[in-house]
Protein backbone atom coordinates (compact mmCIF):
# COMPACT_ATOMS: atom_id res chain seq x y z
CA UNK A 1 0.00 0.00 0.00
CA UNK A 2 2.82 2.36 0.90
CA UNK A 3 4.55 1.67 -2.42
CA UNK A 4 1.35 2.40 -4.35
CA UNK A 5 0.78 5.63 -2.40
CA UNK A 6 4.35 6.78 -3.03
CA UNK A 7 4.00 5.93 -6.73
CA UNK A 8 0.77 7.91 -6.97
CA UNK A 9 2.39 10.84 -5.17
CA UNK A 10 5.40 10.76 -7.48
CA UNK A 11 3.15 10.56 -10.55
CA UNK A 12 1.08 13.49 -9.28
CA UNK A 13 4.17 15.61 -8.70
CA UNK A 14 5.43 14.90 -12.22
CA UNK A 15 2.04 15.85 -13.63
CA UNK A 16 1.98 19.07 -11.60
CA UNK A 17 5.48 20.07 -12.70
CA UNK A 18 4.63 19.34 -16.36
CA UNK A 19 1.42 21.34 -16.07
CA UNK A 20 3.21 24.32 -14.55
CA UNK A 21 5.88 24.15 -17.25
CA UNK A 22 3.33 24.09 -20.04
CA UNK A 23 1.34 26.86 -18.37
CA UNK A 24 4.37 29.11 -18.01
CA UNK A 25 5.37 28.39 -21.61
CA UNK A 26 1.87 29.33 -22.77
CA UNK A 27 2.10 32.61 -20.83
CA UNK A 28 5.53 33.49 -22.24
CA UNK A 29 5.62 36.26 -24.81
CA UNK A 30 6.37 35.09 -28.32
CA UNK A 31 8.69 38.08 -28.78
CA UNK A 32 10.24 39.87 -25.80
CA UNK A 33 11.81 43.32 -26.35
CA UNK A 34 14.06 44.78 -23.66
CA UNK A 35 15.66 48.20 -23.80
CA UNK A 36 18.62 49.48 -21.74
CA UNK A 37 20.75 52.61 -21.67
CA UNK A 38 24.34 53.08 -20.54
CA UNK A 39 25.27 55.24 -18.81
CA UNK A 40 21.96 56.62 -17.59
CA UNK A 41 23.56 59.91 -16.51
CA UNK A 42 25.60 62.01 -18.96
CA UNK A 43 26.66 65.59 -19.59
CA UNK A 44 25.77 67.55 -22.76
CA UNK A 45 27.64 66.15 -25.75
CA UNK A 46 28.68 62.93 -24.01
CA UNK A 47 27.91 59.73 -25.87
CA UNK A 48 25.60 57.07 -24.47
CA UNK A 49 24.53 53.65 -25.71
CA UNK A 50 20.94 52.53 -26.31
CA UNK A 51 20.68 48.73 -26.56
CA UNK A 52 17.58 46.87 -27.72
CA UNK A 53 17.45 43.11 -27.16
CA UNK A 54 14.87 41.04 -29.06
CA UNK A 55 14.24 37.49 -27.86
CA UNK A 56 12.42 35.06 -30.17
CA UNK A 57 10.59 32.46 -28.05
CA UNK A 58 8.87 30.86 -31.03
CA UNK A 59 9.84 27.48 -32.45
CA UNK A 60 10.63 28.99 -35.85
CA UNK A 61 12.65 31.93 -37.14
CA UNK A 62 10.94 35.28 -37.63
CA UNK A 63 11.51 38.36 -39.77
CA UNK A 64 11.13 41.48 -37.68
CA UNK A 65 10.95 45.19 -38.41
CA UNK A 66 12.40 47.40 -35.66
CA UNK A 67 11.37 51.03 -35.17
CA UNK A 68 13.54 53.18 -32.90
CA UNK A 69 12.36 56.71 -32.16
CA UNK A 70 14.89 59.53 -32.52
CA UNK A 71 13.85 62.63 -30.55
CA UNK A 72 14.88 65.93 -32.13
CA UNK A 73 17.36 66.56 -29.32
CA UNK A 74 19.21 63.30 -29.99
CA UNK A 75 22.04 62.97 -32.48
CA UNK A 76 22.89 59.38 -33.36
CA UNK A 77 26.57 58.94 -34.12
CA UNK A 78 25.79 56.14 -36.53
CA UNK A 79 23.24 53.46 -37.21
CA UNK A 80 25.64 50.58 -36.67
CA UNK A 81 23.43 48.03 -34.93
CA UNK A 82 24.72 44.47 -34.86
CA UNK A 83 23.47 42.00 -37.47
CA UNK A 84 21.72 44.67 -39.47
CA UNK A 85 20.34 43.77 -42.87
CA UNK A 86 18.67 47.03 -43.82
CA UNK A 87 18.50 50.44 -42.17
CA UNK A 88 16.20 53.31 -43.11
CA UNK A 89 15.86 56.75 -41.54
CA UNK A 90 12.42 58.34 -41.82
CA UNK A 91 12.22 61.07 -39.16
CA UNK A 92 11.60 60.63 -36.33
CA UNK A 93 12.28 56.89 -36.66
CA UNK A 94 15.19 54.65 -37.53
CA UNK A 95 13.94 51.34 -38.83
CA UNK A 96 15.74 48.13 -39.74
CA UNK A 97 14.99 44.54 -40.66
CA UNK A 98 16.26 41.45 -38.86
CA UNK A 99 15.84 37.68 -39.08
CA UNK A 100 15.95 36.01 -35.67
CA UNK A 101 16.31 32.20 -35.46
CA UNK A 102 14.01 30.15 -33.23
CA UNK A 103 14.90 30.51 -29.54
CA UNK A 104 17.61 33.06 -30.30
CA UNK A 105 17.99 36.76 -29.56
CA UNK A 106 19.49 39.76 -31.30
CA UNK A 107 20.80 42.98 -29.72
CA UNK A 108 20.82 46.24 -31.66
CA UNK A 109 22.98 49.12 -30.44
CA UNK A 110 22.56 52.82 -31.15
CA UNK A 111 25.14 55.41 -30.07
CA UNK A 112 23.78 58.89 -29.42
CA UNK A 113 24.34 62.18 -27.62
CA UNK A 114 22.28 65.24 -26.78
CA UNK A 115 22.99 68.90 -26.12
CA UNK A 116 20.00 69.50 -23.86
CA UNK A 117 20.02 69.04 -20.10
CA UNK A 118 17.38 67.68 -17.76
CA UNK A 119 15.48 64.39 -17.63
CA UNK A 120 14.76 63.16 -21.16
CA UNK A 121 12.08 60.57 -21.88
CA UNK A 122 13.12 57.85 -24.33
CA UNK A 123 10.17 56.14 -25.98
CA UNK A 124 9.73 52.39 -26.19
CA UNK A 125 11.02 50.52 -29.23
CA UNK A 126 8.43 48.95 -31.54
CA UNK A 127 9.05 45.55 -33.13
CA UNK A 128 6.67 44.36 -35.83
CA UNK A 129 6.37 40.65 -36.60
CA UNK A 130 3.90 39.96 -39.40
CA UNK A 131 0.67 41.56 -38.15
CA UNK A 132 1.69 41.77 -34.50
CA UNK A 133 3.49 44.56 -32.70
CA UNK A 134 5.68 44.21 -29.61
CA UNK A 135 7.00 47.03 -27.44
CA UNK A 136 9.98 47.46 -25.18
CA UNK A 137 10.09 49.37 -21.92
CA UNK A 138 10.63 53.14 -22.02
CA UNK A 139 13.56 54.87 -20.32
CA UNK A 140 14.61 58.15 -18.71
CA UNK A 141 18.01 59.69 -19.44
CA UNK A 142 19.40 62.27 -17.03
CA UNK A 143 21.59 64.91 -18.69
CA UNK A 144 23.49 66.89 -16.06
CA UNK A 145 24.84 70.41 -16.56
CA UNK A 146 28.49 70.70 -17.51
CA UNK A 147 29.46 72.94 -14.53
CA UNK A 148 31.76 75.31 -16.44
CA UNK A 149 30.68 78.47 -14.57
CA UNK A 150 28.85 79.73 -17.67
CA UNK A 151 25.04 79.90 -17.67
CA UNK A 152 24.19 78.48 -21.11
CA UNK A 153 20.50 78.99 -21.71
CA UNK A 154 20.79 77.49 -25.20
CA UNK A 155 21.55 74.15 -23.49
CA UNK A 156 18.59 74.45 -21.16
CA UNK A 157 20.60 75.63 -18.17
CA UNK A 158 18.84 77.82 -15.59
CA UNK A 159 18.84 78.27 -11.83
CA UNK A 160 16.57 75.23 -11.44
CA UNK A 161 18.37 72.77 -13.72
CA UNK A 162 21.95 73.97 -13.19
CA UNK A 163 22.36 76.14 -10.11
CA UNK A 164 26.15 75.52 -10.27
CA UNK A 165 26.43 77.58 -13.48
CA UNK A 166 23.33 79.80 -13.25
CA UNK A 167 23.60 81.77 -10.04
CA UNK A 168 20.79 83.87 -8.61
CA UNK A 169 20.21 86.92 -10.80
CA UNK A 170 21.63 85.31 -13.95
CA UNK A 171 20.09 85.82 -17.39
CA UNK A 172 18.56 82.35 -17.59
CA UNK A 173 14.94 83.01 -18.51
CA UNK A 174 13.70 82.72 -14.90
CA UNK A 175 12.90 85.61 -12.54
CA UNK A 176 14.00 84.10 -9.23
CA UNK A 177 12.72 86.89 -6.89
CA UNK A 178 15.84 86.54 -4.69
CA UNK A 179 17.42 89.53 -2.94
CA UNK A 180 21.06 88.97 -3.80
CA UNK A 181 22.40 92.41 -4.66
CA UNK A 182 21.86 91.77 -8.39
CA UNK A 183 18.92 92.93 -10.48
CA UNK A 184 17.64 89.85 -12.33
CA UNK A 185 17.37 90.81 -16.04
CA UNK A 186 14.59 88.22 -16.45
CA UNK A 187 12.27 90.15 -14.08
CA UNK A 188 9.98 92.99 -15.14
CA UNK A 189 11.04 96.46 -14.02
CA UNK A 190 10.45 96.86 -10.31
CA UNK A 191 9.70 93.17 -9.64
CA UNK A 192 13.11 92.04 -8.45
CA UNK A 193 13.69 92.79 -4.71
CA UNK A 194 16.98 94.48 -5.64
CA UNK A 195 15.32 96.87 -8.08
CA UNK A 196 14.94 99.74 -5.59
CA UNK A 197 18.64 99.81 -4.77
CA UNK A 198 19.88 99.25 -8.32
CA UNK A 199 18.55 99.48 -11.84
CA UNK A 200 19.52 97.32 -14.76
CA UNK A 201 19.67 100.07 -17.37
CA UNK A 202 16.02 100.99 -16.81
CA UNK A 203 14.07 103.56 -14.78
CA UNK A 204 13.79 103.29 -10.99
CA UNK A 205 10.16 102.54 -10.12
CA UNK A 206 10.22 104.63 -6.93
CA UNK A 207 11.55 107.62 -8.85
CA UNK A 208 8.91 107.18 -11.54
CA UNK A 209 6.10 107.13 -8.95
CA UNK A 210 7.55 110.15 -7.17
CA UNK A 211 7.79 112.06 -10.45
CA UNK A 212 4.18 111.28 -11.32
CA UNK A 213 2.92 112.40 -7.91
CA UNK A 214 5.03 115.57 -8.06
CA UNK A 215 3.69 116.37 -11.54
CA UNK A 216 0.11 115.94 -10.32
CA UNK A 217 0.76 118.25 -7.35
CA UNK A 218 2.29 120.90 -9.61
CA UNK A 219 -0.68 120.72 -11.99
CA UNK A 220 -3.11 121.11 -9.09
CA UNK A 221 -1.20 124.14 -7.76
CA UNK A 222 -1.18 125.76 -11.20
CA UNK A 223 -4.90 125.09 -11.60
CA UNK A 224 -5.52 126.61 -8.14
CA UNK A 225 -3.78 129.87 -9.06
CA UNK A 226 -5.46 130.00 -12.45
CA UNK A 227 -8.90 129.53 -10.90
CA UNK A 228 -8.11 132.06 -8.16
CA UNK A 229 -7.04 134.62 -10.74
CA UNK A 230 -10.18 133.95 -12.74
CA UNK A 231 -12.26 134.38 -9.59
CA UNK A 232 -10.52 137.66 -8.77
CA UNK A 233 -10.95 138.92 -12.31
CA UNK A 234 -14.63 138.08 -12.26
CA UNK A 235 -14.96 139.92 -8.93
CA UNK A 236 -13.34 143.04 -10.36
CA UNK A 237 -15.58 142.91 -13.44
CA UNK A 238 -18.69 142.53 -11.31
CA UNK A 239 -17.64 145.48 -9.10
CA UNK A 240 -17.04 147.66 -12.15
CA UNK A 241 -20.47 146.74 -13.54
CA UNK A 242 -22.13 147.70 -10.27
CA UNK A 243 -20.41 151.09 -10.30
CA UNK A 244 -21.56 151.70 -13.86
CA UNK A 245 -25.11 150.74 -12.97
CA UNK A 246 -25.12 153.02 -9.93
CA UNK A 247 -24.03 155.97 -12.05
Amino acid sequence: MKMKSAKKLFTGMIFLVATLFLFSFALAEDIVVTKTISPFQVKPGEEFLISVNIQNNLNHSVDVRIFESQPVIFYFRDYAPFNQTEVEYVPPYISLNETIPAGASVTENFYANTSKIGVIFIESTTVNVESNSYFSNSLNLTVMCNQNDVCEGNLGEDIETCSQDCKSGSADGICDFIKDGRVDPDCLNGVDPDWNSQSSGGLNLTWVLFSIILAIVIVLIVLFFILRNIHKRNGVINLYRKELESN
